[in-house]
């Protein structure tokens, strides 16, 4: 009887060949991409290459905010309306410009992080936006869908944030509402020790990820193992374990 067919997607395979003792032998590993046949894909980025894997109908405005919020909390509330994340960064100015240096929570602990949490959740309940936190980012659920697009985080990563913010009239209520969450975490207790340190600081959030479910993924993979929201809410939508 033939053996059955393996699809081995490694995600960040640099970064995790980076962490590992230079004389360790995985023999199951080192077996499959032996025996394996390469597959090329040419894609924009991280996420569409996730799309195009599960074969899932991928535009250039990919639903990560739903997916994000399918993978962390495995609900049908996910495919469900018009979902948008918000992620924590970094920014710093200079004279002129403000880039965005980074995301993620780095090197906050657990008290620091719950103290970021509970500074961008009340600005979103000002707005009526209840949020649903995730790892490392909050999903939320709008009335209609936006009628302007925020850039990938990946795209704003190192850019000037004038060139990548939305120039759009109804996009100014979120820019105010990115000013208050930054004016916020600036004055916070936990920014300010960290400026004190010499630590890099959580001060802003950026909204992207906008939009609602696909139907349903044919991909043909029985089981996937990931960490990344995308590729474990596109699992969910194909069924898999």
């Amino acid at each position: 009887m033939a053996e059955p067919t393996t699809t081995l997607f490694v995600e960040d395979l640099h970064r995790l060949a980076a962490v590992l003792p230079a004389d360790a032998r995985y023999p199951v590993l080192e077996r499959v991409l032996a025996r394996g046949r390469p597959r090329r894909f040419v894609s924009t980025s991280p996420n569409q290459l996730r799309f195009e894997l599960f074969g899932a109908e991928a535009d250039d405005h990919l639903p990560v905010a739903a997916l994000t919020h399918l993978f962390e909390h495995d609900t049908a509330e996910a495919g469900e309306g018009y979902w948008l994340r918000a992620d924590p960064v970094s920014l710093r100015a200079d004279m002129t410009r403000v880039f965005m240096t980074g995301c993620g929570f780095a090197d906050y602990d657990a008290v620091e992080r719950e103290a970021i949490e509970r500074i961008v959740a009340r600005a979103l309940s000002a707005e009526g936006i209840e949020v649903r936190p995730a790892d490392n980012c909050w999903c939320f659920r709008l009335p209609a869908a936006l009628s302007f697009e925020f850039a990938p985080l990946h795209e704003a990563l190192g850019v000037d944030m004038a060139e990548v913010l939305p120039d759009h009239p109804e996009a100014a209520t979120w820019k105010r509402l990115l000013t208050e969450i930054q004016v916020e975490l600036h004055q916070c207790e936990v920014n300010a020790g960290r400026r004190e340190r010499g630590r890099a600081e959580v001060n802003s959030v950026w909204f992207w990820g906008g939009g609602r479910l696909s139907a349903a993924v044919d991909c043909g993979y029985e089981t996937v193992y990931s960490n990344d929201p995308v590729s474990g809410g596109l699992a969910l939508q194909a069924g898999c374990a």
